[in-house]
């Protein structure tokens, strides 16, 4: 192997290596300014799930104009809730999770961040529908990468990976969100040559799914799909 080829080459697994022992369940992804794929582009993702199996990953900044009065019409706990549905992701858009902030785990999941915690299951998202959108927030799909997949990406250059807090996943201005995580990026870049000041892990939850426990937290990634129920479906 010719020596420019071979420096390239170890460039990149370096690179690899570094996306790798920073990702974990908990930390943010901000899209580079030069990631052009729409589904993507301008986003900010919190990693829900982290696996050998692959990543589970909710897009924060991408608000819609539907309330969840709307979406969720079947759900009686649901009636009149102004509040706006967020789109997680282009993967499973039938399907809904939703981010909670609580001081008591719901059943059958654990602490996901601070006082954040995914919920999948009815039952543990209906009593907290009215509390507005400081307290929960409800997306329609999610973000999916396979095995290796999301630290390819990082290592070239398509995402920055920064800590997240409840503050950022909660954040009253979500518009807005990508330009302000963007520019910090940025400057993280341009202080420090060590990708590690980016490593932020925190625990998140991996919660139960519609109808029955998940059996195996470290299978979910396989159960994404089988496991949500339809939005607004529900009866």
């Amino acid at each position: 192997m010719q020596p420019a080829r071979l420096i390239v080459l170890s460039l990149f697994l370096l690179s690899y290596a570094a996306a790798a022992a920073r990702l974990a369940p908990g930390v943010i992804l901000v899209a580079d300014k030069d990631l052009q794929d729409p589904n993507f582009a301008k986003t900010v993702i919190v990693i829900a799930d982290y696996s050998d199996e692959g990543t589970l990953g909710l897009i924060i900044n991408r608000r819609t104009t539907l309330s969840l009065s709307e979406v969720l019409e079947k759900w009686k706990e649901a009636s009149g809730v102004k509040d706006p549905i967020f789109v997680g992701g282009p993967v499973g858009m039938t399907g809904m999770f939703a981010l909670i902030r609580s001081k008591a785990v719901p059943e059958g999941g654990k602490r996901v961040l601070d006082d954040i915690h995914l919920v999948i299951d009815r039952a543990a998202l209906a009593p907290h529908l009215s509390e507005g959108p400081a307290r929960v927030r409800v997306y329609a799909g999610y973000t999916g990468w396979g095995p290796d997949q999301l630290e390819s990406e990082i290592a070239d250059g398509g995402w920055h990976v920064l800590r997240a807090d409840a503050k950022t996943v909660f954040d009253e201005d979500p518009d807005t969100l990508w330009i302000r995580l963007s520019h910090l990026a940025d400057m993280q870049v341009a202080s420090s040559k060590d990708y590690k000041t980016n490593l932020y892990p925190t625990p998140w939850t991996v919660i139960k799914c519609f109808g029955s426990p998940c059996s195996s937290f470290a299978r979910m990634p396989a159960m994404w799909l089988s496991t949500v129920r339809v939005v607004g479906k529900a009866s």
